[in-house]
């Protein structure tokens, strides 16, 4: 009866240290999901966080449009409103508890509370020069615009010329006024974003990802980063991290900082965390538990109860066997 109780405490040992082996090789990515809740649809949608009024929205755009918000801190539904033509693609929380929705060439500000909306610009597709609407800064105040050239076809109908550089250029979003420009060599679009301070623009430009501060007109960033153009990015509000393709990125070497297990490219951050609309119905909310790179298996305690099992069991089996040395030699 010694002799099993002695196996089965072996294996109970042994058992522990690999349970805490485990807990500590899972603590080596910097970010884990703290929370999961439902988003109430079938698939993705787009997002925007307002940290201070505890509100989170949660657009879905294809077919008929369905606005829902929630409590930020909870997830609990606090709106619901089904069939609201909003006649919006992307989602940007303002800084004065308003929502500005935009698409391709128009922008409008929505109440959260209410979804009624009023139309800010609209932006034009006709010759000379087509406009499309990039991005709108957490402020209220600027829009980022995608130019190019548009051919006038002799039949009367206009089409974008594909082959002409773009020019970005930043907005007055209430009188249109232009604030800042930067014509470059790329002949393709790309999707940008302001920092949350409304201060800074990123946007991917050839195989490169640059961030600017337009207000002084000087390049902060020229990352050798190729994130998807079709999907905005995200500044983090240090101003040296982005959000985009499933991964976080270093703006100053490029570097993916963190690979994360998620399935959709829309987020909203909130701080240092973020909250990602997956395709499986759910939020996930994101936390950052260390700064990215400085992981080490002693700042864990997990990592110290592992070696401390590993020695109880190392110790038991060499206990075993001399023990069961002894046995044998009593027996002959």
């Amino acid at each position: 009866m010694k002799r099993l109780r002695f196996r089965l405490s072996t294996l109970l040992l042994l058992t522990a240290c690999i349970a805490a082996g485990l807990a500590t090789r899972n603590r080596r990515s910097p970010w884990y999901v703290s929370k999961s809740v439902p988003s109430g649809f079938q698939s993705g949608c787009k997002l925007a966080a307002f940290e201070d009024q505890d509100l989170l929205v949660c657009l879905k755009t294809s077919g008929t449009d369905r606005f829902v918000v929630r409590r930020l801190s909870t997830g609990e539904v606090l709106h619901d409103f089904d069939g609201e033509p909003l006649d919006v693609s992307y989602l940007q929380a303002g800084q004065d508890g308003q929502l500005y929705g935009y698409s391709a060439y128009r922008v409008t500000r929505i109440d959260p509370t209410t979804a009624e909306s009023v139309e800010l610009m609209t932006t034009s597709d006709d010759a000379p020069e087509s406009e499309l609407v990039e991005a709108v800064s957490p402020d209220g105040r600027s829009v980022l615009i995608a130019a190019k050239k548009v051919v006038e076809l002799p039949s009367g109908r206009s089409i974008i010329r594909t082959s002409t550089p773009v020019t970005y250029r930043v907005r007055d979003l209430a009188t249109g006024q232009l604030r800042w420009e930067l014509p470059t060599t790329e002949t393709g679009y790309s999707m940008g974003a302001f920092s949350p301070d409304g201060q800074r623009i990123g946007m991917q430009i050839g195989n490169r990802f640059q961030v600017w501060d337009f207000g002084e007109n000087v390049q902060i960033y020229d990352s050798p980063l190729n994130l998807n153009t079709m999907v905005p990015p995200v500044l983090f509000p240090d101003g040296q991290r982005v959000f985009g393709d499933y991964a976080i990125y270093d703006l100053s070497g490029g570097v993916a900082l963190s690979r994360l297990d998620i399935g959709s490219f829309y987020a909203a951050i909130v701080n240092d965390s973020f909250i990602v609309a997956e395709y499986d119905g759910q939020l996930r909310y994101w936390r950052r538990r260390r700064v990215e790179g400085s992981w080490s298996p002693l700042n864990f305690p997990e990592a110290w109860i592992t070696g401390v099992l590993a020695i109880a069991f190392v110790f038991n089996v060499v206990r075993h066997a001399r023990r069961q040395r002894k046995r044998n030699s009593h027996a002959c």
